[in-house]
C-alpha cells in the first residue's frame, strides 16, 4: 500500500505550479506516469474535443459548483473537475483525485482535476465541453 501525504502532494504542486513555461494552460495529475503533466494550448484543445464527446455520450460531465478557485503559494488557480458518470447517468465513485490534496486548504473530490493560472482559460474549457 503506498500512503500519500497532504505535505508530499503540497510541495509537488507547488513545483508544478511554479513552473515557468509560458505554454502551458493546464496542470493535471498524469496518473500513469505517477507526476503532474501540462497541457499546451494544442494538447487542451484537443482533450476538450474528446471531452465534449464523452459529454455528448453520457459519460462525463463538469458540474458548475466545483469550478472553484484555491491557493497554491498563495496565488490563485482556478479548477475545474471532470467526473464520470456511471450508466445510470449519476456520479461514478473514481476515487479521490491526488490534485485536491495539494492546494492549501485540500479538496477532496472524486473525478479529475485540472489547474489553470487564469480564470478565463478554466471558464471557456467549461462552456465548450458542457455545450453552453
Amino acid at each position: 500500500m503506498t500512503m500519500i501525504s497532504a505535505k508530499d502532494q503540497r510541495y509537488e504542486l507547488q513545483l508544478a505550479f511554479n513552473n515557468k513555461c509560458l505554454t502551458d494552460v493546464a496542470i493535471g495529475y498524469a496518473y500513469a506516469q505517477n507526476t503532474y503533466g501540462f497541457l499546451n494550448i494544442d494538447e487542451l484543445r484537443s482533450n476538450m474535443k474528446d471531452w465534449k464527446k464523452q459529454r455528448k455520450n453520457g459519460v462525463l460531465t463538469i458540474q458548475e459548483c466545483n469550478n472553484k478557485t484555491k491557493l497554491i503559494c498563495g496565488k490563485e488557480c482556478y479548477i475545474l473537475t471532470l467526473q464520470q458518470l456511471d450508466a445510470n447517468g449519476k456520479l461514478e465513485n473514481t476515487g479521490i483525485d491526488k490534485c485536491g490534496l495539494g492546494f492549501e486548504s485540500p479538496y477532496l473530490i472524486t473525478g479529475h482535476t485540472y489547474i489553470f493560472k487564469r480564470q478565463e482559460n478554466r471558464d471557456m474549457v467549461y462552456k465548450y465541453v458542457m455545450g453552453l
